[in-house]
């Protein structure tokens, strides 16, 4: 990854986040882990939304990182189309030997003792019918909830959704129904389809989603679907991030010949898939499953209590609790994959846990950042006390004679996110009895002389303060 990051200069979530999802994807069909809490088996998948500009070279990352996956479909594509054709030879012989077995079955008499040789000889013909080749591709785009179905019908079954058309995506089976979408990310329930035509049943299915979305395509699905999205806990299982652009920095020479980390990625991954369609082909879906080391179990429930603290009034969770019951599931799935990838035999280690964990407690930092209420009211405080510097800087003439300025020079100077927040901003200061806001045309604004008596000055710094999980 760090290659990449110096050779273009992208936003270093959206580098490690391509390289996370193509990580999962190749592998996820591979290898599970059991959780120390529960016991249970939980697979090594991994959801991902990026909130991002569209010119943030997207695209090109995640061309580089999955370069092998795609070139494997793309083979997978071209054998499909040849055992297709030999599909329908083979049917076409079968079905002409099935007329003369029906033929040769009705001219015997049922009274006839061949009667029975020869209805026999029809039901094993029957039986021999060619079965139609099965295209399994890594990397799918129609995210319908029966083509997903369909896709996963059987055992163990794995695909991947990477996509930076969010706004397709969020009218689709896959984030449509939120039910579904964390049934395909548990991977532990079985899902059942039954149609008139078909009865679809898949069992351990193994899903692995990469979202970019653009911010307002984000936005107008938080408006729309976001309570549901949260309540059910859909949002907490995706590791989110928003970085800031990138466009303006970035190097826009292409890469050097010589990528040794790319290619030794791009070789592991490959490896991957070559295991995982030898498995295929010998008809097995089994999984490793890897177990965390005793050191490594002390790590994950010393986090686990850290966690269930912080979901109290005051913690660090305690308006994003969803995100902290899931935190621990998450790092799971980076720390198995993290130790797939050394390929060394044994259980998890308890400094690859810790390592994963940091990684999780970024996208902590970034669910809080996008899902907080009281993150976003205090976020609006500190601006709202900034904007009080900038008038007390400003516009404030002293405590000798009223200030009295217009909304839209403050507009010009101060450059607010947005209007809408500008007038939060406002109500804020009003209700401390810092400014009063006329509603006359042009809006004015007076600067109340008892609260611009002291100078005031601009707030920073971190807006949580409370305890901070030293471990993380």
């Amino acid at each position: 990854m760090k290659e990449i990051l110096s050779c273009t200069g992208v936003a270093e979530p959206l580098a490690a986040m391509s390289a996370q999802a193509a990580d999962a994807i190749s592998c996820q069909g591979l290898v599970a882990f059991r959780n120390p809490s529960t016991g249970l088996v939980c697979p090594a998948n991994q959801f991902f939304l990026l909130v991002l500009e569209p010119s943030e070279w997207r695209s090109t990352i995640d061309d580089y990182f999955m370069r092998e996956i795609y070139a494997h479909d793309a083979r997978s594509m071209e054998l499909h189309a040849v055992a297709q054709d030999n599909y329908k030879v083979e049917l076409e012989a079968w079905k002409a030997a099935a007329k003369g077995f029906r033929g040769r079955h009705a001219s015997v008499d049922p009274a006839d003792e061949k009667y029975a040789q020869s209805k026999d000889r029809l039901e094993a013909h029957q039986r021999l019918e060619p079965k139609p080749p099965r295209l399994r591709q890594h990397l799918f785009q129609d995210a319908t909830k029966v083509a997903i179905l369909e896709a996963l019908e059987g055992t163990g079954e794995s695909i991947g959704f990477v996509t930076d058309e969010a706004d397709v995506l969020y009218e689709a089976g896959l984030m449509r129904s939120e039910g579904f979408g964390n049934k395909l990310f548990d991977g532990d329930k079985p899902l059942k389809w039954r149609r008139k035509d078909q009865d679809l049943d898949c069992r351990d299915p193994k899903v692995t989603v990469s979202i970019m979305a653009h911010p307002v395509a984000f936005q107008d699905r938080r408006k729309k679907r976001g309570k549901l999205s949260r309540g059910t806990g859909h949002d907490a299982r995706y590791l989110v991030a928003a970085p800031p652009p990138k466009k303006g920095t970035r190097n826009v020479r292409g890469l050097p010949d010589k990528m040794p980390a790319l290619n030794r990625f791009s070789q592991r991954i490959r490896a991957r898939l070559e295991l995982r369609e030898a498995q295929l082909l010998a008809g097995t879906t089994a999984v490793e499953v890897l177990e965390f080391s005793d050191e490594a179990k002390e790590v994950w429930f010393d986090k686990v209590e850290w966690l269930e603290r912080q979901q109290l009034p005051g913690g660090f969770f305690a308006d994003t609790a969803e995100f902290a019951t899931k935190f621990m599931g998450l790092a799971g799935r980076v720390a198995t994959r993290q130790h797939y990838a050394r390929g060394v035999p044994g259980p998890i280690l308890a400094e690859t846990l810790e390592r994963a964990a940091r990684i999780v407690w970024f996208h902590a930092c970034e669910f809080r950042r996008f899902f907080s209420e009281e993150l976003k009211a205090e976020e609006l405080r500190r601006k709202a006390s900034n904007l009080k510097a900038f008038l007390h800087r400003h516009h404030w003439l002293g405590a000798s004679q009223p200030t009295e300025v217009t909304k839209n020079e403050v507009l010009q100077g101060f450059h607010p996110k947005d209007v809408a927040e500008f007038n939060q901003l406002l109500d804020i200061l009003v209700n401390e009895g810092a400014i009063s806001v006329s509603k006359g045309k042009p809006t004015k604004i007076t600067l109340l002389i008892p609260a611009f008596i002291q100078a005031v000055g601009p707030t920073h710094g971190i807006f949580y303060t409370g305890p901070i999980a030293p471990t993380f």
